[in-house]
């Protein structure tokens, strides 16, 4: 007769370590598909925060008959398309802060900040340091203020418009023509543009897309200045084509160009209000084709 067999109340060193080891092998297994499922829902509210830009410039257009322009002038009391489109993302009260009439300031004529209020003003101050959440994708440091420059600072955001595809240079600022949807109000020109303007197509011409800010430069008033004060327009418009290419890495210095934290893409909204997510990889020359408005040139198959 055999003696009876005494259970066991625990586990062998061998069986717990193979336990753990099954555990990190899951755990290896399982945390890239929770980070490409959180990127993907980051990529997703980034869509619909551009396809809400894009709804907005369209609503603008139908009031007044009129894109927004770029920026207005390069005063520092001055404003941008940032702050033309606040009404038409449900930011009323923000728009406010530029049209109410303070009390003892001169007439400006045309132009948003139409009393010519100083950027130090308190209300000017406010106006500049708003944070509007459709201005960050998520996939990005939110909130950010960028650090004072020229005596101020102001709220900043992760979209430019299309200036076109003449790399202006150094700033941003000053190119020799803008052949895209959205350009600088002169004296000249006291509106913005037309959809008739656009004569290659609404379906054919970029309109806001997401701007290369590296990720160690977030705040940082030499490329992430705030989108609302007209002298920083490097912060608030870029140029696509071969002068001009797509970021392609989260590190790289521009002043000029479009890039993302997205892998492999950076989304744009199109005149016709479709968001397109293009390759980083994606040819100058095709680049240069969606960011003008009036080439008359077909865009060639693209991803």
């Amino acid at each position: 007769m055999y003696p009876l067999r005494k259970e066991r109340n625990a586990f062998t060193l061998v069986e717990l370590l193979v336990v753990i080891a099954i555990i990190g092998v899951l755990v290896g297994l399982l945390l890239p598909a929770v980070q490409a499922a959180r990127e993907a829902a980051r990529r997703m509210q980034c869509s619909n925060n551009l396809k809400q830009l894009g709804l907005a410039m369209h609503n603008h257009e139908s009031t007044y008959k009129r894109l927004p322009y770029a920026r207005f002038d390069g005063g520092s009391s001055s404003h941008t398309v940032w702050a033309l489109v606040l009404p038409f993302i449900e930011q009323n009260n923000a728009y406010a802060l530029w049209t109410n009439h303070v009390t003892g300031m001169p007439a400006q004529v045309g132009g948003l900040n139409r009393y010519n209020t100083p950027a130090t003003f308190p209300t000017m101050v406010q106006a500049r340091e708003l944070l509007v959440p459709s201005y960050f994708c998520p996939s990005r440091q939110p909130n950010r203020l960028s650090e004072v420059f020229r005596d101020f600072r102001g709220g900043s955001g992760d979209y430019a418009v299309s200036n076109g595809n003449q790399n202006p240079g150094t700033d941003g600022c000053n190119p020799a023509t803008y052949n895209g949807a959205f350009g600088r109000k002169v004296a000249t020109d006291t509106k913005g543009l037309a959809f008739g303007s656009i004569t290659d197509g609404l379906s054919n011409t970029l309109f806001v897309g997401e701007k290369q800010v590296p990720i160690d430069m977030y705040g940082r008033w030499e490329i992430d200045f705030t989108l609302f004060n007209a002298d920083g327009c490097w912060a608030i418009s870029r140029a696509a084509g071969p002068t001009a290419p797509l970021a392609l890495t989260p590190l790289e210095r521009s002043l000029n160009r479009f890039g993302s934290l997205h892998p492999g893409v950076v989304q744009f909204v199109f005149g016709d209000g479709s968001v397109q997510a293009i390759s980083r990889q994606v040819a100058g020359t095709v680049l240069e084709r969606l960011a003008a408005r009036n080439d008359g040139q077909p865009v060639p198959p693209y991803e």
